[in-house]
């Protein structure tokens, strides 16, 4: 999946699928533009949980709910901690570039010639450590710091952060259905968290779906779990 496209808030989607994979994302696309439209927390909380029962269609059993919830964090956590130092990345480089003609900021000016035509995301390390090296400005030391700060064990706390939040949606998604009940400081949360870890989840899918176009959802879905795993 293209750099850019993963550090948007767009939905890319892959360019060569089968019909069924296909039909399998626009069923997804209603569920999740329905509930990005929604105004009341308990329908968008519906809703989300309802875009996992169809995006893991395939799981059966009593405990469908439970595989679902340890599968799902365990492919949005992997390699998290990777594409939050590459966004914070790029976001200094953007910010470099679009600010190296001032001299508050300590970028020297030959910045935005030298790096204009910068691979992105390989050259990120160095392009940080440049800006570590010319930069004395507080709000970029301190982006700069939170870019070093992150390494790869990050992505067993983002684990935990997952499991927890999804565990709080099916929870919150059953009240309401049996019993007409929520927690609201819950539900505003799931819906703040809606939209960004869909959009997530679709990143990850549609890479894996470019990379595999000739596969059924399921088997492609079963990839994903497995590399989590490793």
């Amino acid at each position: 999946m293209d750099f850019m496209k993963k550090c948007d808030n767009t939905i890319p989607e892959p360019d060569n699928i089968s019909i069924e994979n296909q039909q399998y994302l626009n069923r997804c696309h209603r569920i999740f533009f329905k509930g990005i439209s929604c105004k009341e927390p308990v329908d968008i909380v519906s809703c989300f949980w309802q875009y996992w029962e169809a995006a893991f269609y395939f799981y059966s059993g009593k405990q469908k709910g439970e595989k679902i919830i340890k599968d799902l964090a365990m492919i949005l956590a992997k390699d998290k901690s990777k594409v939050m130092k590459i966004e914070i990345g790029f976001l200094l480089y953007s910010y470099a570039m679009n600010n190296c003609q001032s001299n508050t900021f300590g970028i020297l000016p030959d910045f935005y010639m030298k790096r204009l035509n910068s691979s992105i995301p390989e050259e990120l390390d160095n392009i940080v450590s440049e800006l570590k090296e010319s930069t004395t400005y507080p709000f970029l030391i301190e982006i700069i710091e939170r870019y070093y700060s992150i390494n790869e064990s990050d992505d067993l706390k983002w684990h935990k952060f997952y499991t927890q939040l999804l565990w709080q949606l099916y929870e919150q998604r059953n009240f309401i259905h049996h019993d007409g009940t929520y927690c609201e400081a819950t539900l505003e949360q799931l819906r703040f968290y809606f939209r960004t870890i869909i959009v997530r989840w679709q990143c990850k899918l549609f890479t894996e779906m470019e990379m595999s176009p000739d596969l059924s959802i399921d088997k492609i879905i079963m990839n994903m779990e497995i590399k989590s795993r490793l």
